[in-house]
């Protein structure tokens, strides 16, 4: 029932956030990573998305959809669609507003070792915003709700923070985000980067997600403790654009 669950509500958020404001990038390469302790290795075919700031819209953030086959069979994705309230004035650092309506994480896979969320988190942010020459740049703190499946499933709080630059031929984001739960604090941390360089897309993603014990008192960036469940992969993906 779960992976049915996540497979409806995968078809309710495919819209792009981002419309036509948007640079795309795809791919085939690799994963590396472990889960619960256990090396894991699949094979990925990754489209990404990203959101572009200008002068008359204030997107921000990105999607991403992979395919794995490797140590299980499955699809994994990732959106983060901020909408800023205020312009972006050109070569200025302005206060950043915005709503992030479909803020949406999930996966599904045949590897026993994974576990198969989803997870929708609204949230509202502030932060500072630049637009040096062609690029924007974002830095921001977030806080909303989470209503999902990992840790003790539910309605929850959550909050985090992000980085975002957007450039026409280069895009990265960080992000850490944490969701309270009665069991204990979910901690996700994702680092995406992409490039075009001549006909070549480059993608690399780093992501984590660690379910920590009810009395830590680990932050969201710490290392995985010895009672946590954690999982970890990194990918890095190259694709031709014709």
């Amino acid at each position: 029932m779960k992976k049915l669950f996540i497979l409806l509500s995968v078809l309710l958020f495919s819209p792009l956030v981002f419309a036509d404001e948007a640079i795309s990038t795809n791919g085939a390469g690799a994963l590396s990573g472990k889960t619960q302790g256990k090396d894991e290795g699949a094979f990925i075919i990754q489209s990404s998305l990203f959101g572009e700031q200008s002068e008359d819209k204030n997107f921000y953030g990105h999607n991403i959809f992979r395919l794995e086959i490797g140590s299980g069979f499955g699809i994994t994705g990732a959106g983060m669609g901020g909408v800023g309230l205020f312009k972006v004035e050109p070569n200025s650092v302005n206060s950043l507003v915005a709503i992030e309506p479909l803020n949406l994480i999930f996966s599904a896979n045949t590897n026993n070792n994974r576990e198969d969320y989803i997870e929708w988190m609204p949230m509202g942010a502030a932060g500072i915003q630049a637009a040096p020459n062609v690029c924007r740049i974002a830095v921001l703190g977030r806080a909303g709700a989470a209503l999902g499946t990992l840790g003790d499933g539910g309605a929850r709080t959550a909050y985090g923070a992000g980085a975002y630059l957007s450039c026409p031929k280069v895009h990265a984001a960080g992000e850490v985000t944490r969701i309270r739960t009665a069991s204990g604090p979910v901690d996700l941390g994702s680092l995406t980067a992409a490039a075009r360089v001549g006909n070549v897309d480059l993608g690399l993603r780093v992501e984590s997600i660690t379910t920590r014990d009810k009395e830590s008192d680990a932050t969201m960036i710490s290392e995985p403790e010895d009672n946590d469940k954690s999982e970890i992969r990194t990918m890095a993906t190259a694709g031709l654009v014709f």
